[in-house]
């Protein structure tokens, strides 16, 4: 259990250290487009279009452990569902601030943009920040959740931004990465509860969601377009990682180990196969989030998995190397939140990067350095235990 989990941790560190890296890239000039998101009619993508879909397949690979480690402490299946749903609606309710976040009108509201997303990061430090750190009394916790509380309604309340040609209040908008997670995570954890863990309704509802996301487009005429929160792409990813980790970490010691890698390349060499001749009616793009694209990231997060997993397990000495990343996989939401507090500091205090460091390959090692210095930072933050907990 320990290596396989030790796998989950270090693949959610390492996409979370590429996924603060490549959010930088609007702060660089003259970079590769190939590290760049492909334009939406673009049949392609670019580095940056895999990591997400590597996230959410990583949020599949952590649901069977999740909730066994529930189930272990005696907890009955309404319980458990009552925390997806919880963890689910704050995911949701931070994409959605954050969403809007980027729309804002700097001009239309009382305060600037950039203070309004730095209360809101603030926010939402105060509404989900792990206590146990901390040596204070209840009456002072609860003030702090209640002062959280009050300045997430405030800026909601003072909130205008641009939506299309208007200024309108706050959207929903495509729900923000987060609120895509929260959507995905309720569904797929959802089903493996009601499903009881059976491969076989989980491997159905994959099929199902696939189909669903190939009528995304009203491919079948006959057959309504129907979609589930912004795509069923996202589900795909999610679903998937869940199905991978049911097959792979939990044979892992039942199967021999060259059988079992030999059925996993053959999973992921029939995914890709599989998105590359669905190209030829919906072209890869993450934008519009095609079956083409949806089914070659999760190839590709399989071998990453496998890759890693391989890795992990023939060199340990290589742990004492990367161990400093650990934290962007065991605090990860912290992680992804750090930025949140750095952008608008940085743009409220005036600052700009000297050309020199934001131009070309100089400005990736600026970019990789930034991102490994936040997650150093959220390793001094977890040893304090202040994390945030949904």
């Amino acid at each position: 259990m320990k290596k396989r989990i030790q796998t989950i941790d270090y693949l959610r560190a390492i996409t979370m250290l590429l996924m603060i890296f490549v959010n930088d890239f609007w702060t660089l000039k003259n970079i590769p487009d190939w590290l760049k998101h492909a334009p939406a009619d673009f049949d392609g993508m670019g580095f940056s279009d895999i990591i997400f879909p590597l996230f959410l397949f990583i949020v599949g690979l952590s649901i069977p452990y999740a909730i066994e480690a529930r189930i272990n402490k005696g907890e009955n299946s309404y319980n458990i569902f009552l925390h997806i749903l919880k963890r689910s609606i704050s995911l949701i309710i931070m994409g959605v601030l954050m969403v809007n976040y980027e729309n804002a009108n700097n001009e239309a509201m009382i305060i600037s943009k950039y203070s309004w997303g730095l209360i809101m990061a603030f926010g939402i430090v105060l509404l989900w920040v792990n206590f146990s750190g901390l040596k204070i009394s209840d009456v002072t916790k609860k003030f702090i959740r209640v002062l959280g509380v009050i300045l997430i309604i405030f800026l909601c309340l003072i909130y205008k931004g641009n939506h299309g040609a208007e200024i309108t209040w706050m959207k929903f908008s495509w729900w923000g990465i987060l609120g895509i997670i929260g959507w995905s995570y309720l569904l797929i954890s959802s089903i493996y509860l009601i499903g009881k863990k059976n491969i076989k309704i989980i491997f159905l509802a994959f099929l199902l969601l696939i189909f669903l996301n190939i009528q995304e487009g009203e491919y079948y005429n006959f057959i309504p377009e129907f979609k589930i929160i912004v795509s069923s792409s996202n589900h795909i990813l999610v679903s998937g990682g869940l199905l991978f980790s049911l097959f792979y970490f939990k044979n892992i010691y039942k199967l021999e180990k060259i059988k079992l890698l030999k059925i996993a390349l053959f999973i992921s060499i029939t995914l890709l196969l599989f998105g590359l001749f669905l190209r030829n009616d919906f072209p890869i793009s993450k934008i519009y989030s095609t079956p083409s694209w949806s089914t070659i990231c999760l190839s590709i997060s399989i071998i990453c998995c496998l890759s890693l997993d391989f890795i992990l397990k023939f060199n340990d000495p290589l742990l004492k190397y990367i161990g400093f990343i650990k934290p962007a996989g065991t605090s990860t939401l912290m992680c992804y939140l750090i930025p949140y507090f750095i952008y608008p500091i940085i743009t409220l205090l005036g600052f700009k990067w000297p050309e020199l460091i934001s131009n070309g390959g100089i400005g990736l090692l600026k970019s990789m350095i930034f991102s490994i210095s936040v997650i150093i930072f959220c390793g001094v933050l977890e040893k304090r235990k202040l994390r945030l907990v949904v």
